[in-house]
């Protein structure tokens, strides 16, 4: 397994968990900043993150792209629409 490969499956691992310690272990650990200033902020960069990764499951990307909408985001980080996004991950789920 290629180091790629071990950041990815504790990327991976950390983000579909939803636990905040697990994921500030996997940022701090990869050197990775976000620009969370508070809890609000940290979730919404999760929550759109976990949107954008392939690897995580439809249903999970539901999940987050769910709580986006009920925190009262409109657009993904690609610019789409998240209510279309929404109805889409329904359809393949």
């Amino acid at each position: 397994m290629t180091e790629i490969d071990k950041m990815i499956r504790d990327r991976d691992e950390a983000l579909m968990s939803l636990d905040e310690k697990k994921i500030r272990l996997f940022l701090a650990k990869y050197d990775i900043k976000l620009i969370a200033l508070d809890a609000d902020t940290f979730w919404r960069e999760i929550h759109a993150w976990r949107l954008t990764i392939l690897t995580i499951p439809l249903s999970a990307r539901l999940e987050s792209c769910q709580w986006l909408i009920d925190h009262g985001v409109k657009r993904d980080t690609l610019g789409r629409d998240l209510q279309e996004v929404a109805v889409w991950l329904k359809s393949e789920v």
